[in-house]
Parts: C-alpha cells; sequence; structure tokens
C-alpha cells in the first residue's frame, strides 16, 4: 500500500474555510442522485489530496516547485464533466496544487473543445465518466492534426478507497500561498451572442467562494443541476453552498421540467438556481401537466416547492407572467441574481425588489462598486474582487474593457430606481428604434407572452430595407390560434392593440411548429443570433 507525500493544503480562505466546514459538519455533503453515491467530508478531503498526486503525477516536472506545487502563473488543467462527486474533487484538487481550473463547456464539438484545449495549454484533461467517449475524439483528433500532447485522465477511476492509498490527514500548511493574482479559474460565456469567450479569474474569485457565513446544521439542500455546473452562476452556487455546509445534490435534469418538479416534490430542497428558460418551462409543464391531476396530488407538488428557501433565476430576465406565476405558487418571489462571467454577481435582490413587475435587479452586492454613464442611467461599469484578469487569446484588446479607474463595461443599461436598480436592457442590441425613441424589444415581448394562448414567444428587429419591422417568432398553444401565419399575426395584433401603440405591434410573424426550436447555448440559453434569425426569417436581416 503506497502512502501519499503529504496531507498539507494551501494557507488561504478557500481551504482554511473547506476544513473548518469539515470539522463541523458530519453528515454527507454530496449526494450524486445519477450514481447514487454519497459523500462525506472525510471521504471528500482524503479524495481531494490523491486527485492533486494524480494531476502532479501528469505534469511535466519542469513546472512542479519543491513544495510539490505548480511553480508558475498559467498552468491550466482542463475538466470535461459535469456536476458529479469527482467534478467537485476535482475542482478542489487543482486548486490545492496552483494551478488553474479550465471547465470545458459541455455539448459543443469535438473541434471546439480541442480548440478551447489549446488556447489555454492544458496538457492535461481531467474527463467525467460522461466524457470519456469525447475523450477518446479529442485525443484522435488531436494525433491527426498534430496538435499539442494532451494526456486525458478518468476521474472514475480515482478515489482513495479504489487506489488502496494510504492517505495522510487533510492540514493547513503555515505560510503556503499562491498570490491572489495569480490565474485560478477560466470561465467560458454562454455564446449566445456569438463564439464563448474564454474568461480568466484570478485565485480571488476562488476565495470570494468563502464570502458568506457557514449554516452548518440548518438543514439546508441546495439542487445543482449538473449540466449548469461549469456556468458561472451554477459554479458559484455550487461551490460557494458547500463552503457554507449546505449539502449539494446533483442531478442531470437537462430540459426535462417533470424531472425537476419530481425532485422539488420531495421537499427537502432548500436552495436552487436556474436559468430563466427553465422556470418557464417548469411552469408550462404544470399548467399542462400537474393541473389536470386530482387536486390532491397537485397539491404534493405545490407543498413540495413551497420548501425553497431561496429560488433564484439567472441567466437572463424573467418576464412579468414568469414572475407573477412563481409569486402566487410559491408565495415568495423568484429571486433575480444579475451578473456576468467577466464580474461575477453584481446585483443581489430582496423579495419585494423582485416580485416588482419591472426588471428590478436589486442593490449591489456589499462587495461590488457601480456606476452608470449618464449619472442615474446608462451603461453600466463595473468593479469588483471578482472581476476577471482578461479574456484568454486577447490580452492585447483588454486594455480597451476597462476604464483608467478599473472599471469593466457590462454592457448592458440600467436606471436607478430609488435605491436599487432595473435593467433596460442590452446597450448594443435588444432596441428597435420608433420616430427616433428606442424602445426596448423585450418590453414588446412581455406583451406577448402575456397573452394566454403563447407557449413561447421571442420579438426581435428585421431589417425591412427602408425601416425595421417588429417580428415574432411564436409556438401557441395547439387549436388556440390559427395555423395560417397571416391570420395568427392578425389575431395577435388585434389582442396586442390594446396594450402596445400601433407601431410596435408585430407586422412579420413565424410560427414556430413541433420539432422545431431556437437553438440553445451550451447554458441552455436562447441564442437567437443573425445565424439562427436567418433560419427562421430567410429573406430578412437583422
Amino acid at each position: 500500500m503506497s502512502t501519499l507525500e503529504h496531507g498539507y493544503l494551501p494557507d488561504d480562505p478557500l481551504f482554511v474555510r473547506l476544513l473548518w466546514i469539515a470539522s463541523q459538519c458530519h453528515e454527507p455533503i454530496l449526494n450524486d442522485r445519477l450514481r447514487g453515491v454519497q459523500v462525506d467530508f472525510p471521504t471528500l478531503l482524503r479524495d481531494i489530496l490523491v486527485f492533486r498526486q494524480k494531476i502532479r503525477d501528469a505534469l511535466s516536472p519542469d513546472v512542479i516547485d519543491e513544495n510539490g506545487m505548480v511553480a508558475r502563473d498559467g498552468v491550466y488543467i482542463g475538466l470535461l464533466a459535469t456536476a458529479s462527486h469527482e467534478y467537485i474533487v476535482a475542482v478542489f484538487a487543482i486548486a490545492a496544487l496552483g494551478a488553474a481550473i479550465a471547465p470545458l463547456p459541455p455539448g459543443i464539438s469535438t473541434e471546439e473543445t480541442l480548440g478551447y484545449i489549446n488556447l489555454c495549454g492544458a496538457s492535461v484533461v481531467l474527463v467525467g465518466p460522461e466524457s470519456e467517449n469525447a475523450a477518446a475524439e479529442i485525443q484522435e483528433h488531436s494525433r491527426i492534426n498534430e496538435s499539442q500532447p494532451i494526456q486525458t485522465l478518468f476521474l472514475s477511476k480515482w478515489s482513495a478507497s479504489q487506489e488502496q492509498l494510504e492517505t495522510p490527514t487533510a492540514t493547513i500548511q503555515p505560510g503556503l500561498k499562491f498570490d491572489n493574482e495569480r490565474p485560478g479559474l477560466l470561465l467560458f460565456t454562454s455564446g449566445s451572442t456569438g463564439a464563448p469567450k474564454a474568461v480568466i479569474h484570478a485565485r480571488r474569485y476562488l476565495y470570494s467562494l468563502t464570502r458568506l457565513p457557514p449554516r452548518v446544521g440548518k438543514g439546508e439542500v441546495h439542487l445543482c443541476v449538473a449540466e449548469l455546473v461549469s456556468f458561472t452562476s451554477g459554479f458559484h452556487q455550487a461551490f460557494s453552498g458547500l463552503l457554507r455546509g449546505t449539502r449539494i445534490e446533483m442531478y442531470h435534469f437537462a430540459t426535462r421540467p417533470e424531472l425537476l418538479w419530481n425532485r422539488l416534490k420531495e421537499g427537502d430542497v432548500t436552495t436552487v438556481c436556474l436559468i430563466t428558460r427553465m422556470w418557464w418551462d417548469m411552469m408550462v409543464y404544470y399548467q399542462k401537466v400537474i393541473c389536470q391531476l386530482p387536486q390532491n396530488q397537485a397539491q404534493e407538488y405545490v407543498q413540495g416547492v413551497r420548501h425553497l428557501r431561496a429560488p433564484q433565476s439567472a441567466a437572463a430576465m424573467p418576464p412579468p407572467l414568469l414572475k407573477r406565476f412563481w409569486k402566487e405558487l410559491l408565495g415568495k418571489s423568484l429571486l433575480v441574481t444579475f451578473g456576468t462571467t467577466e464580474s461575477g454577481v453584481i446585483f443581489l435582490s430582496s423579495d419585494e425588489e423582485s416580485g416588482r413587475p419591472e426588471a428590478n435587479v436589486g442593490k449591489p452586492a456589499p462587495y461590488v462598486t457601480i456606476k452608470l454613464t449618464e449619472g442615474d442611467r446608462g451603461e453600466l461599469w463595473v468593479k469588483n474582487s471578482t472581476l476577471m484578469l482578461g479574456y484568454m487569446g486577447k490580452e492585447k484588446q483588454d486594455q480597451d474593457i476597462f476604464d483608467e479607474e478599473g472599471f469593466y463595461c457590462t454592457n448592458d443599461v440600467f436606471h436607478r430606481d430609488g435605491d436599487s436598480y432595473v435593467w433596460d436592457g442590452r446597450a448594443k442590441s435588444g432596441w428597435i428604434w420608433f420616430e427616433g425613441h428606442p424602445v426596448l424589444l423585450k418590453s414588446i415581448e412581455d406583451q406577448l407572452l402575456e397573452l394566454p394562448y403563447v407557449e413561447q414567444g421571442h420579438v426581435l428587429a428585421l431589417w425591412g430595407g427602408t425601416t425595421h419591422q417588429v417580428a415574432a417568432l411564436v409556438r401557441f398553444q395547439p387549436e388556440k390560434v390559427p395555423k395560417n401565419e397571416s391570420k395568427a399575426l392578425n389575431t395577435v395584433r388585434q389582442d396586442l392593440s390594446g396594450k402596445l401603440p400601433e407601431t410596435h405591434l408585430p407586422t412579420v410573424l413565424r410560427i414556430l411548429h413541433d420539432g422545431e426550436d431556437v437553438r440553445q447555448t451550451w447554458t441552455m440559453k436562447t441564442a437567437l443570433d443573425d445565424k439562427e434569425v436567418q433560419r427562421f426569417f430567410p429573406s430578412s436581416s437583422v
């Protein structure tokens, strides 16, 4: 039986908190339902030490210092996996080695994945069980194209028990520190308006996961959607929750709202953060399926979901209809979390602020400094301790995205409402001009979604040759609206005429038929980029 060299962990906020929580929490902290695995803190810590040594052994010796740690900045370890026990361990193991974590977007092509691996220069990629076939394709593609050699290490084969390793006790090594500005995490943007960008975060981003006070012994359960764990909000919620002592439960829901409903029905989940599209799909499922059940069965779902203490919505602003639905069903508002991959969380809303009909995002988080270009309104610039270092591969352009005070421009427009803020839209898209005045397309879309026969709707501006037209891309409830698009357009215009000015009404309509849907990014965000618009409106331009 072999022995690990030592159980020393870095003397930094991330691992100091991890060991403190481990000393206080004696129940399983991870529950991987898909695999039927529950993990307590002693197992988690042992596996972190095992994983770290496996990664160290795979790296070139010239990047390892005399302490067995990564000696220099910019050493990235790829992570190709969805949420699992192994994913959580791998993140801590990479950080404990002093390398940077590079979670690769799931579900993208082999060529794209290999492109991101080459971009960050990762010579080692850790692979989850569900991605082992993709890893083989990456290896073959790399060999054919003679790109840099890549080692793929399979996480499913590692654990302290499987390796029969005699593991030492994990302890903090006083003085073993890394520079706060050393690259620690590479996150990818959603790609809803183009190719995903690789955002470099310093280790201080990882330390920010320890900001919130512990909740050990509070019976907290956070439901982690496996497909979203590499997305900004998903990553932050999962790891900050674990570091508070919240039990993290990982489940593969993908785009199946019935699975979410069945899990929440059990009534023990206290926090969950879903993208707005998932909250919408759950609403539609409730209206179509759960409402048709006998009252006592339907009530079981309602009682279960009402145990949520903090239901959070991220990635897109929820429309008023969606906010009203969940407020009535839950008895509390969806908490709107606004942030960017580049900056992390910017605004945190209260129940009252989230419950307002407009896109109120609440107040800036305590550690965030913001400014608007026109005083109480305008483009939002932000500075905080989780602000990125820059974009991978675009270092020469980074000087243009920060101002002289170190603020980053989000390209989102806000206005102030008392001591909270309201989102007005993206600065360079999402608007249409009428008689010299900009109108937010989302304001038209919100009214479209209020129509009782609309199941899914998107509004965009098309160039008609001399002026822009308001176009609607709509999925109707069956048998509610004429299938002829010209007649359907007349119905929609007539029903919106009392809610919108004549000039704001759609002039073009395209029905989404069965089997058709708008492309979604790897984070399940709607991606209505130019190419996607052309697919539905081939004779027009954006």
